[in-house]
């Protein structure tokens, strides 16, 4: 029809109209892939779990040869997982239960994971390292952060691709200026680096979430058309942070006290630090709206420092092994399922070249 009518198409023409095409299937493909996930079955999930976990075992067991941080592992298990569900591989309910994953309510995901990820680690670090530390976490957690966050927003501003505003760049800024120590301290180790700097890092990784996400709400605040002084700016900083340290230092004050009221009950003893934990991140995120990650940072120092000796020596080993294994369940859990959701949305991006990832 197009010759008869004295039409032609041009091969600019064609390639739009094919990247059009390949743009509108690849978004009707991400549609299907989750699309009434409300109705999907709660035990998906579980069937995520428990692939995670497996894979999880073989990156920590069977692969502890290979010389990649375990994290890395995790994220490059997730990747694999992420592909062959959008390869068309038949796994069902693997793919609901990512979907499921994926689409979870975002402040349940960070109640669930913070608290165990946040209060543990804090729990876990050797008080006395720590004290030896506190100038240089301190400087690199608040200074450093901001310095960090400007840099990042300096680099996306003059070479991403994107035309982001410098609110949109310290924004993105922000959210990368918090660090993962896991890799690093994994890596420190293996080089035999002294407990100081080992400290100094994890140490650092702590208080940097906290300060990180006060930096985010912030620059969040402004990208939404949120107009505020400059005062108005450092008293919501001052709140948020200072707020939830010295709500985590009272919550830390009170489970030390409980804690001293036991002797040798295993199971309360073990509760109490729970119940501490993801209480003081409720109250202090949904109720007093400061810092949730400050306060459990402030919380887990406190009673490292304040409350092992108010421990039971019989409950002590188990208590520690039961924060471990639920730091190890968590930081498994989240890393796969990062690299689930970055195979797969790589996978449907317009802005991938299908000949790289399908076949043809």
């Amino acid at each position: 029809a197009a010759t008869t009518t004295g039409e032609a198409h041009s091969p600019a023409a064609e390639g739009e109209a094919h990247a059009g095409e390949v743009s509108v299937a690849r978004g009707e493909l991400e549609t299907r892939r989750c699309a009434g996930y409300e109705e999907i079955e709660a035990s998906t999930g579980i069937t995520f779990v428990v692939v995670s976990l497996f894979g999880g075992l073989l990156c920590y067991h069977v692969l502890a040869w290979v010389p990649l941080p375990y994290t890395a592992l995790l994220m490059a298990w997730g990747v694999i997982l992420g592909i062959a569900n959008e390869a068309g591989a038949h796994w069902d309910k693997l793919a609901q239960g990512i979907c499921l994953w994926e689409n979870i309510d975002p402040t349940l995901l960070l109640a669930v994971f913070l608290p165990v990820l946040l209060f543990g680690s804090a729990f876990a670090a050797h008080w006395h390292t720590v004290r030896r530390q506190k100038w240089g976490i301190l400087l690199l957690a608040f200074p450093g952060v901001l310095l960090g966050t400007g840099a990042i927003a300096v680099l996306v501003v003059y070479t991403f691709p994107y035309d982001w505003s410098w609110t949109e760049a310290l924004l993105f800024g922000a959210m990368m200026a918090a660090t993962d120590p896991v890799a690093t301290v994994a890596v420190l180790g293996q080089c035999g680096a002294s407990e100081r700097l080992k400290t100094l890092i994890e140490g650092e990784s702590l208080v940097n979430d906290g300060s990180a996400s006060v930096v985010f709400f912030l620059m969040q605040a402004w990208v939404e058309g949120q107009t505020q002084t400059a005062g108005a700016a450092v008293r919501i900083a001052v709140q948020l942070s200072l707020g939830g340290a010295a709500f985590g230092v009272a919550v830390g004050v009170v489970t030390t006290t409980w804690l001293r009221t036991m002797f040798d009950n295993r199971m309360a003893e073990i509760t109490v630090t729970l119940v501490a934990a993801y209480g003081a991140y409720t109250v202090a995120d949904e109720l007093l709206h400061v810092s949730g990650l400050l306060a459990l940072v402030a919380l887990g120092t406190w009673v490292a420092a304040k409350g092992r000796h108010r421990i039971s020596s019989r409950v002590d080993p188990p208590l520690r092994a039961v924060w471990e294994l639920l730091e190890y369940l968590a930081n498994t859990l989240i890393f796969v399922l990062a690299g689930a959701i970055i195979a797969g949305r790589i996978w449907n991006s317009e802005h991938t070249d299908e000949s790289l990832i399908r076949p043809s």
